[in-house]
């Protein structure tokens, strides 16, 4: 193109469509007319690489379907061009041989590729079958738990006014040396029954509670101030 250029500076050749026409197609050829170009193109293009859906045979085919249109291309480069189509799965599992060679026979490496074809798909059967049975395996059923037997009341502690508190220390006395109250933590009067020691405990707890609360209202009301 530049010596055309210089040309047509130079007056020596005028510079029409004609003759640019005729400069490239001495440079590079006719792409039209040339098939092993065209057939470099389309495999640029990746317009002939193997679909997911289609097996390796059905990909091998419309490779060699290429390489017809590409006869002067030779055998490095058309292995080259067969791994490069292969689905990503199957690119890196052929890209060499058994021995980590590059591949030498554009035939063994198909058969190596169809190969390793039924090698991927049995195993990514295999794990979808067992993700398929442990999404649909049906959970344990757990046992039932039944309610063990109560206590004898007697064990159960203070139960009813009519029984006796059960104590935490039987050895915490009071000075007239009553037990101490579990509930109200106060001791029995002297003579009083465990039954009339009842009423003042509840009286007890519940004084023990209204003073507590009063107590958290008069904190509360000295925060906000």
């Amino acid at each position: 193109a530049a010596d055309v250029l210089e040309m047509h500076k130079s007056g020596k050749k005028p510079l029409t469509r004609e003759t640019l026409r005729a400069a490239f197609l001495l440079q590079y050829g006719d792409t039209q007319r040339n098939t092993a170009m065209a057939a470099r193109d389309r495999l640029h293009s990746h317009e002939y690489d193997m679909k997911t859906a289609e097996t390796v045979a059905e990909y091998t085919q419309r490779f060699h379907d290429v390489l017809r249109d590409a006869k002067d291309m030779d055998k490095a480069d058309q292995i080259s061009w067969f791994i490069k189509g292969l689905v990503p799965a199957l690119r890196g599992r052929c890209a060499t041989d058994d021995e980590g060679k590059d591949w030498q026979d554009l035939d063994k490496c198909i058969l190596y590729a169809v190969g390793q074809e039924v090698r991927w798909k049995a195993g990514k059967d295999k794990t979808t079958m067992v993700e398929l049975k442990a999404a649909t395996v049906t959970p344990a059923k757990s046992k039932p738990h039944f309610n063990k037997r109560p206590h004898p009341r007697s064990q159960q502690g203070w139960q009813s006014v009519s029984k006796k508190p059960r104590t935490e220390h039987p050895s915490d006395k009071s000075p007239h040396g009553g037990p101490r109250c579990r509930n109200c933590r106060g001791f029995k009067k002297p003579g009083q029954s465990w039954a009339d020691h009842a009423v003042d405990c509840a009286k007890a707890i519940k004084a023990d509670a209204e003073r507590k609360m009063a107590l958290a209202t008069k904190l509360e009301s000295q925060m906000q101030e």
